[in-house]
């Protein structure tokens, strides 16, 4: 059982093994904050993910999702009601739209994932308080991470956190852990999930919960990955890689 518990409470990482991953995460920050740059109306997600491929090889990185169970992409591109895994396509953004861009990168072995979601020109009032509510649920999230920290009170924060604001988490995305593998243990959910897999130092994992404006189910669309609201509400998402210290949690990807 303990073996068993191990497994499920994911790799513990050392300090030298942080200065890897962390260099991994601050050139995937450097490389998100730079991509959303060319984010307006017009520009297609075959436009973006060519730019990202660019700007991946510009910062000695390789895409850890293109290919990653059939995955076409390096950027997966979700807008307004996409939740999560839109395919890089031909379509143009449109003016008013919010789109949230994922990627998960590696160097030299070492991973990183992150997430956020932007406006496209002018977005309403509405989308805009939708995007501070996913940012502040998972921003929720990640205060509470430390050794000895269960993964349920990561859920128990984000929900917190979204219930405030009026929002809602989409409950079928969830976090996990991040390493020498894009997705490795622990895996976790924000739901009301029961307790009793502990975070400990060296854990390192990724906050990440969608966020929309009311109950809602998910189905996937023609493309066979993109995760599509059935109501046809928005959704917004931010994600961190974040190190599990003593006293508390380390965000490796800002």
């Amino acid at each position: 059982m303990k073996h068993h518990a191990e497994e499920l409470s994911g790799t513990l990482y050392s300090r030298r093994d942080l200065y890897a991953i962390r260099a991994t995460s601050s050139r995937l920050s450097t490389v998100l904050s730079q991509l959303i740059r060319a984010v307006r109306p017009g520009v297609s997600g075959v436009d973006l993910n060519a730019y990202a491929l660019h700007l991946l090889r510009e910062h000695g990185l390789e895409s850890a999702l293109r290919g990653y169970q059939g995955f076409p992409g390096v950027v997966a591109i979700s807008p307004d009601s996409t939740a999560a895994h839109g395919i890089p396509d031909d379509s143009a953004l449109n003016e008013g739209s919010i789109v949230s861009l994922d990627m998960g990168v590696r160097r030299n072995g070492w991973h990183a994932d992150a997430a956020l979601t932007v406006p496209v020109g002018t977005i309403s009032r509405g989308r805009a308080e939708l995007i501070r509510a996913a940012h502040a649920c998972c921003r929720a999230g990640i205060r509470v991470i430390r050794a000895g920290c269960d993964v349920a009170e990561i859920g128990a924060a984000v929900r917190a956190e979204a219930a405030r604001r009026g929002v809602t988490l989409v409950s079928v995305c969830g976090g996990h852990g991040v390493g020498r593998s894009l997705h490795e243990p622990p895996h976790y959910r924000y739901d009301d999930m029961p307790h009793g897999l502990v975070l400990r130092r060296g854990n390192v994992i990724t906050v990440e919960p969608v966020i929309t404006g009311g109950p809602d189910e998910l189905m996937i669309a023609a493309d066979g990955h993109s995760m599509i609201t059935m109501s046809g509400r928005d959704c917004a998402q931010f994600e961190y890689t974040v190190y599990v210290d003593e006293n508390g949690p380390v965000v490796l990807t800002e």
